[in-house]
């Protein structure tokens, strides 16, 4: 029916923005009968189903028709509707035992939501420990890594003072060689002319 609204709770009897569903039945209602934050409260709510009337009869769910729209297209889609020729809807009923029933529902959900989350915390406070662990070890190792670089360095250096020195000695023999062999060369030669003028 063009211009309507199905409406279909998960259970009944149930209230949503002012609206009171009958026990196991779907509710009809003129969309220019509702404002744009009844409309609002009926898309947020997941116990309910929202099915807009089409021009053959049928009622099908809308994918646009979401919470997520602002409240500008939500009046503009109340606007754009036909007007509907529907039996007057009484105002829901306060009935106290209702809304007990269903605070203690809504109670229960979100004591059992809060469980899921508090075990997801424990969850995560053990990760974090573990984290802080590995990361407490990962220093430890870093900082020993650390120390035996410096260590290596310290010993590379020794070993470079060493190598110049043995390297300024093994100069200062060379010299010495050089200059006993230059000795040696320059006794060489008068023995040489001594024995050839004895010949």
């Amino acid at each position: 029916m063009n211009g309507a609204l199905l409406l279909t709770a998960a259970r009944t009897p149930y209230r949503r923005a002012g609206l009171s569903f009958p026990v196991g039945a779907p509710l009809t209602v003129a969309i220019l009968a509702l404002g744009v934050g009844q409309l609002r409260q009926l898309l947020e709510d997941p116990a309910v189903t929202v099915m807009v009337g089409q021009d053959n009869g049928q009622f099908m769910v809308v994918p646009e028709l979401t919470a997520e729209v602002t409240d500008e297209q939500l009046q503009a889609f109340i606007d754009a509707a036909p007007g509907v020729e529907l039996e007057a809807i009484p105002p829901a009923p306060v009935d106290a035992s209702q809304d007990v029933g269903s605070l203690r529902h809504m109670l229960d959900e979100r004591s059992a939501a809060l469980g899921v989350a508090n075990d997801q915390l424990v969850i995560a406070q053990d990760q974090v420990r573990r984290l802080t662990g590995d990361l407490a070890a990962a220093r430890d190792d870093l900082e020993g890594a650390t120390s035996q670089v410096a260590a290596l360095q310290a010993a590379n250096q020794q070993l470079s003072d060493e190598l110049v020195k043995v390297e300024g000695a093994a100069s200062d023999r060379q010299a010495q060689i050089a200059d006993l062999q230059a000795a040696l060369d320059k006794a060489k030669k008068p023995a040489a002319k001594a024995k050839a003028a004895d010949e």
